[in-house]
């Protein structure tokens, strides 16, 4: 994403900045010098700045309590583009068990924990932090739930955090390290 940026906006200078797994990072640092990308442990201190941009993509569903991490990353930073995202029309967050059905990891039959986010509930959440600017759906990723069809979604949020912009543009992304390689196919199970 951060190359697609530079090369359809290339009047602008951005820093941007990774959060992923201990081992996803390290194993990236060492391009950082040529791909203009810092690549950070998801820690807490690294977190003493604010952010233009805080990009989440095919993540929150993978969290424990995803409402933390939104409500944290809403004092971080002045946008949210939320992408890749789950939401079922049931009024409680449904947790699944996810198998990939091809790829490396359905050969050695891996399952993690994930979520179906309820929407009602997740808009609920968007209008504590900030304000809804764009929503759209990806009918190029389309997932299984409970036999159907589930379009992933997205939305690009405006935070309460001041809206003075800076001159350069500072990014941070979320990564789920496993989530960026599996198969758009589930199962579930309640």
């Amino acid at each position: 994403m951060a190359v697609t940026a530079r090369q359809f906006m290339p009047f602008l200078q951005f820093r941007w900045t990774i959060f992923e797994s201990s081992a996803i990072a390290n194993s990236y640092r060492r391009f950082e010098p040529e791909a203009a990308l810092f690549w950070k442990e998801n820690n807490e201190q690294y977190f003493d700045q604010v952010f233009d941009v805080a990009i989440i993509s095919c993540t929150l569903h993978y969290l424990t309590e995803p409402q933390t991490l939104l409500n944290f990353l809403s004092t971080k930073s002045r946008y949210l583009l939320i992408m890749r995202l789950p939401l079922v029309d049931d009024p409680e967050d449904i947790p699944t068990i996810q198998r990939p059905s091809d790829g490396i990891y359905a050969t050695v039959n891996a399952q993690w924990p994930a979520w179906f986010l309820s929407r009602s509930r997740f808009d609920d959440c968007l209008k504590e932090v900030g304000d809804v600017i764009f929503r759209w759906t990806t009918p190029t990723e389309i997932w299984q739930f409970e036999g159907e069809p589930i379009m992933l979604e997205g939305v690009l949020l405006k935070t309460k955090v001041d809206s003075g912009w800076v001159n350069s543009r500072d990014i941070i992304e979320i990564g789920s390290s496993d989530s960026r390689m599996v198969s758009s196919e589930h199962s579930t199970s309640r």
